[in-house]
């Protein structure tokens, strides 16, 4: 009898929308249809969401004294301690000095012991 109009309320037919990183919905004659992203599991020390993402994914990164590392690098941290950015984790190894006896201690510049 009349003609009537198959949208989705403020979303017309035909038109794809998303909600949120995870779920994107269409419009199809008058019926809404949503479907919502299944993230892979991880299992990792430091999961990030990147902004515009919906999954995590592993940062292999670290970070010292509030500076990020990538995965893999190493530096000193002083003349005795070097650390290296392993998978997410900071591993910091200081070298150990075997005590002195005698009376008239030195230090070399740039060495640790």
């Amino acid at each position: 009898c009349c003609p009537f109009c198959r949208d989705c309320g403020e979303h017309g037919n035909g038109e794809k929308w998303t909600v949120d990183e995870c779920t994107n919905c269409t419009c199809s004659l008058g019926e809404e249809t949503c479907v919502s992203e299944s993230c892979p599991s991880i299992n990792c020390t430091h999961p990030v969401t990147l902004e515009g993402q919906c999954c995590s994914s592993c940062d292999r990164g670290c970070f010292y004294e509030g500076s990020r590392y990538d995965d893999g690098v190493s530096f000193d941290v002083d003349n005795c301690t070097r650390c290296r950015c392993a998978s997410g984790s900071m591993i910091c190894e200081t070298e150990e000095c075997a005590p002195l006896t005698c009376d008239n201690k030195f230090s070399v510049d740039g060495q640790c012991c």
